[in-house]
């Protein structure tokens, strides 16, 4: 074993400075520093690139409930928390209108002064997607109706009408199946009041009442919706026997609703009505199948009921028609 003799202050201070005090990598090499800030190149340390490895899955800290991960550039992995906003896409249309693929999850905003209509189209026309949401706004004093083409079925509450319920009103369609769609938003469709119900529709006469005779034919119908109109129609035909007859005067065709209105004079013409006497009836207004009447004025609304302002023409025995139809609207 060799001996170490005369390590005297001056050897040690060389060995000192030439003791390896520090290291780091410069590119590929690793480079050694001496205490004499002398440096030694130990050569090439760093070994080919290895293969990629997968991406970050890490996400970024923070948040809150209801948040979602939004890009803040194009950079891979640049996210950050970000409250989840999604604005309608609108459109707005001024005349009746048939939907397009265009309008999916958007808004289709009704201006018109006027009843307009909004169609879907069915499947074969414009394939939407199942789901498919659409939703239709009235922003103008129009009646807005929703309306299926041929062969498409709207699904609502039996006791509405496919008619927002006036200004500011929306509903939304979504599309369940192949041509069947739901009216989402039941509170903003039209509601009827009063179902379709059936009467005895009557006439009187200001004088003297008619006589309808025996096995007299009298049908009506009306329904009232929640903005209190009142739609419906009517048909009286006298019998062929016991004298069926005419009255005299003004002939009123009774309604069993209550509180229509009437402009100040009481002579608005609603609706139409057709009267014919003979074997025959001819569509009109008001006729008589070639017997002329004395007095024709008008069909006119008061209190609650047509009027049909005429006298008939003398006769006991009379095959008389009397066909109506009306659109009220309460107060």
């Amino acid at each position: 074993m060799a001996t170490v003799t005369g390590l005297t202050a001056a050897r040690m201070a060389v060995i000192e400075g030439q003791s390896v005090v520090d290291g780091s990598i410069i590119g590929t090499h690793l480079i050694l520093e001496r205490f004499n800030a002398s440096t030694i190149d130990a050569g090439v340390v760093v070994g080919p690139p290895g293969p990629t490895g997968p991406p970050g899955t890490e996400v970024p800290a923070g948040g809150t409930q209801g948040q979602i991960l939004q890009k803040v550039s194009a950079t891979d992995y640049d996210f950050i928390w970000s409250n989840f906003l999604r604005a309608l896409t609108l459109s707005t249309k001024t005349a009746a209108y048939a939907l397009t693929l265009g309008d999916a999850e958007s808004m289709v905003l009704v201006d018109n002064t006027i009843a307009t209509v909004i169609t879907v189209p069915p499947n074969s026309v414009t394939a939407f997607p199942l789901g498919t949401r659409i939703r239709v706004a009235n922003i103008n004093t129009g009646a807005v109706s929703i309306a299926g083409d041929v062969g498409v079925t709207l699904r609502y509450l039996p006791e509405q009408t496919p008619t927002l319920g006036g200004r500011g009103a929306s509903v939304e369609l979504i599309k369940i199946n192949t041509d069947e769609w739901i009216l989402d938003g039941h509170g903003n469709l039209t509601t009827i009041a009063v179902p379709w119900t059936t009467f005895t529709p009557g006439i009187a006469a200001t004088t003297a009442g008619p006589t309808f005779g025996t096995n007299d034919q009298r049908t009506g119908f009306y329904a009232i919706d929640t903005q209190k109109r009142v739609i419906g129609g009517a048909s009286i035909r006298f019998g062929s026997t016991a004298s069926p007859g005419r009255g005299s005067g003004n002939y009123r065709c009774s309604l069993p609703v209550s509180g229509v209105n009437y402009d100040p004079q009481g002579y608005s013409c609603i609706g139409s009505a057709s009267v014919g006497v003979g074997t025959t009836h001819t569509a009109g207004e008001l006729h008589m199948n070639g017997v002329t009447p004395s007095v024709i004025n008008s069909v006119i609304a008061l209190n609650g009921g047509l009027f049909l302002r005429h006298d008939f023409p003398a006769g006991s025995a009379i095959d008389m028609n009397v066909h109506y139809n009306f659109g009220y609207q309460t107060p």
